[in-house]
């Protein structure tokens, strides 16, 4: 993804700091677009990332999120739409 997409990058974390990624002072681009993937993701579909960043560049969006099956948020949304 990052080789096909010279614009993305990932910044150097380590330490104290390695879940604050997204404090100031890590990335000193305020265009930047935080992406987080969860390590038990089993799947992502075709273009999802490419839509997430595409749809986070908007200037009326200030969080999106993915439309993950099986939380406890989403799935009262899931069984409203009988998607689930």
């Amino acid at each position: 993804l990052l080789a096909a997409n010279p614009e993305f990058r990932v910044p150097s974390v380590t330490g104290r700091r390695l879940a604050k990624f997204y404090c100031p002072g890590i990335v000193d681009d305020p265009e930047a677009i935080f992406l987080k993937i969860d390590d038990d993701m089993v799947y992502i579909a075709p273009g999802a990332i490419p839509a997430l960043v595409r749809v986070a560049r908007q200037d009326n969006v200030s969080l999106v999120s993915a439309n993950v099956v099986n939380h406890a948020i989403l799935s009262s949304v899931h069984d409203e739409y009988g998607a689930v």
